[in-house]
């Protein structure tokens, strides 16, 4: 009862199961120890107590350990997928009859999508799913208790009980950028426990600006198929505003303003209504070239840097409350971003070449492109051609079939089979 922290994983392994707890490796083989039956015990728990518990100045000894599920389903690490009545049924039953939070707890880690059910009841909507809810928290509301349907960005007062939503650590063994991400997930709890993070939004005004800034962050909110404005939010690091007219203020001396947008292509028509003269940033177009194996929408880059809980759960419930988030994270976002930038000059020509092309592709977009049919046909079989002989170089090298359009494929011969994390000692 002395925890802090409660760690929710989602079912135990054959170790759990059988008392045998990892104590380290000989090679790529797990050695053992004989112990009492428990969670966490296996290689996840092994890697947990090694390389994520450290991260937040804490021990195995410090913390509380738990799975959604208190068995080996049919005694085999696979459960049926979450939207399967028995499998809610089993999760309802193992929570209401042996799970119970110690009353110290004020943070619960959720590891996958079985314990996010089992303490927030999320999970299962499209928009709510743990890909959606991964790197935020939620409420502590348990199977059993009344559902609460967050309307506004949740930040956790006195006294409630968080739960952050991250991987389950078992997932990223085949995910290699799964792990980068849960590594940063698990940075939180040590920002949960200082009540750091997540922040709340500030203030927001009505209307646009008197003065444009030298520098913001736009976002537009429209009707997608029609393209129909519905208003505008922007942020200069001091003020954060929602103008539902296309108006914007007035510029003083000659310098260009410069504004953050994250898709530029979908904002930059309204802007260009608002303002005859501006410079833009991308930020999606600036984790690209910097992550390119991470997802780029705003939600994830909200989750990796931004102060905020999640908000793009109001898009339909609260859109002015949702426009404002967006331009205030998009200001966030582009703050790191722009400081990555610095170190690495190579990546930031790459972006600054590729944004150029913007408003090349978005004007190419509306009239369409001219295409020779029959130099095109050419060049297509030509690629054919030449990627059949990589695939074919790719088995000769690895010595088995390997499928070179399988993302799943090409992560397992180079994190598995040639260790290529461990050569990079990459690290979030």
């Amino acid at each position: 009862d002395l925890a802090d922290v409660f760690i929710l994983g989602q079912n135990p392994g054959e170790d759990e199961e059988q008392g045998r707890r990892v104590v380290g490796y000989e090679g790529k083989r797990p050695t053992h120890e004989p112990c009492e039956p428990q969670p966490f015990v296996g290689v996840t728990g092994y890697d947990m107590d090694h390389n994520y518990l450290p991260r937040i100045g804490l021990s195995r000894s410090q913390v509380s350990v738990g799975n959604a599920i208190r068995c080996r389903w049919h005694g085999d690490n696979m459960l049926p997928p979450l939207k399967a009545v028995i499998m809610r049924k089993a999760l309802s039953h193992c929570q209401a009859a042996h799970f119970k939070l110690p009353a110290k707890t004020r943070v619960i880690v959720a590891q996958g999508e079985y314990a996010l059910y089992a303490a927030t009841q999320e999970g299962l909507e499209d928009g709510r799913k743990l890909s959606d809810w991964r790197g935020y928290v939620l409420p502590f509301t348990p199977l059993g208790a009344p559902r609460v349907m967050e309307t506004g960005i949740w930040t956790p007062n006195e006294g409630q009980v968080s739960v952050l939503c991250t991987y389950h650590i078992a997932y990223t063994y085949h995910d290699p950028p799964a792990r980068l991400v849960t590594h940063w997930d698990w940075q939180k709890v040590r920002k949960l426990l200082d009540r750091t993070w997540p922040k709340k939004l500030p203030p927001v005004k009505a209307g646009p600006p008197q003065v444009w800034p030298r520098l913001s962050a736009f976002d537009t909110e429209y009707v997608p198929h029609v393209r129909k404005f519905l208003c505008y939010s922007l942020y200069d690091g001091r003020t954060l505003r929602v103008s539902e007219d296309l108006e914007g203020g007035l510029d003083l001396g000659s310098e260009m303003p410069r504004v953050i947008m994250h898709n530029a292509p979908a904002d930059l028509p309204f802007l260009e209504e608002i303002r005859v003269g501006f410079e833009f940033e991308d930020t999606m177009l600036a984790h690209a070239v910097l992550q390119s194996d991470l997802d780029h929408d705003l939600g994830f880059l909200g989750s990796l840097y931004g102060s905020l809980n999640r908000w793009k759960h109001l898009d339909a419930i609260n859109p002015t409350l949702y426009s404002a988030a967006d331009a205030f994270i998009t200001w966030e976002a582009w703050s790191r971003l722009a400081n990555v930038f610095e170190g690495d000059p190579g990546s930031f020509a790459a972006y600054e070449r590729q944004k150029r092309l913007v408003p090349i592709i978005m004007r190419a977009e509306e009239r369409g492109i001219r295409v020779n049919p029959i130099v095109a046909k050419q060049t297509y079989t030509e690629r054919l051609d030449r990627l059949q002989g990589l695939i074919l170089q790719s088995q000769a090298l690895t010595g088995w079939p390997i499928n070179a359009h399988s993302n799943k494929q090409i992560s397992q011969q180079l994190f598995e089979v040639d260790g290529l994390l461990r050569v990079l000692k990459v690290d979030l």
